[in-house]
């Protein structure tokens, strides 16, 4: 019986395998090798593509309030998303911020301070006090459980003066309202 080590690199890898069947097994550091799925493999005396599954093991705790470190006034809605390093691309749902500006991303991968596993974020949403961060956020992630804080500064005070048109100098009681612009969401 011959074994077979094929070594992956952003998610792909191939070798030359005689047909047959075969029982897999991952090595895969940050995520539950027992969580692998195909488990087996069918080589045919042709070239296949097999897709393989595995979940990560790690958790991300982002704790999004005004100052971005461990005291500050939370923000009390909000949302984030897995994303590309450019922020392009999206993976998986978005995870929500709770009342105490606390959000959580299950099944995050992981690696050590000596070789840690960059993943990027960024934010979708916010409450209706403060603004978004705009930047797509890199993480180390450097151990399995970790936790960072994100700044969501205070929205400035916008403030507005309505009079009347063919009087000078009067003004107006009454409501402005705005509608933030599709073209920038």
């Amino acid at each position: 019986m011959s074994n077979y080590k094929v070594n992956i690199s952003n998610g792909s890898g191939s070798q030359r395998l005689p047909a047959g069947n075969y029982d897999v097994s991952a090595e895969v550091f940050g995520y539950d090798s027992k969580s692998l799925s195909p488990e087996t493999f069918l080589a045919n005396l042709e070239s296949k593509t097999e897709k393989f599954t595995i979940s990560a093991i790690g958790s991300l705790t982002l704790n999004v309030n005004e100052t971005g470190l461990e005291i500050g006034s939370p923000i009390v809605d909000g949302t984030f998303i897995r994303c590309s390093k450019d922020g392009i691309e999206t993976y998986g749902d978005p995870i929500n911020i709770n009342e105490f500006g606390i959000g959580l991303f299950n099944y995050i991968p992981f690696g050590t301070i000596e070789k840690p596993y960059t993943i990027f974020i960024k934010q979708i949403s916010s409450d209706n006090i403060h603004n978004i961060n705009l930047d797509v956020i890199s993480i180390n992630m450097t151990k399995q459980n970790q936790t960072i804080y994100i700044k969501n500064s205070l929205a400035g005070l916008q403030e507005f003066l309505v009079t009347d048109k063919n009087y000078s100098g009067l003004n107006i009681d009454g409501s402005l309202l705005f509608n933030k612009s599709l073209l920038e969401n």
